[in-house]
């Protein structure tokens, strides 16, 4: 009985690398001409998305400080879960999958963009 024998691992995307690098930079499927594959183009909808989340959050963090809030623990905490997002959708990009990212991916998925 082999005990190291490793299970197969999913079938990836050939373009999963480019598809983890878009929750980085965004418009680099566009740099890199690939912007008509729909692997890439679903999870550059998720990272603009996740970009988009991001401005409504520090908007809000900015008018809680203005009101005298705890702004730069709040800031830290955001940015916390932001990086969570950034290497969920990382890591599922890399894997060849399509799942969404939580609380975000609903919404950008519905984005109607002309990517």
């Amino acid at each position: 009985m082999n005990l190291h024998a490793q299970s197969p691992s999913p079938a990836k995307h050939p373009q999963g690398m480019l598809a983890a690098v878009t929750y980085i930079i965004f418009f680099a499927p566009n740099l890199a001409g690939k912007k008509d594959d729909q692997y890439v183009k679903y999870h550059q909808r998720q990272a603009i998305g996740l970009v988009l989340f991001a401005l409504i959050l520090q908007g809000v963090i900015s008018i809680i400080g203005y009101w005298g809030g705890p702004q730069y623990t709040l800031a830290w905490v955001v940015r916390l879960i932001l990086l969570y997002f950034v290497i969920i959708g990382g890591k599922t990009a890399l894997a060849g999958e399509t799942k969404e990212l939580p609380f975000i991916g609903p919404y950008a998925t519905r984005l109607n963009l002309t990517l």
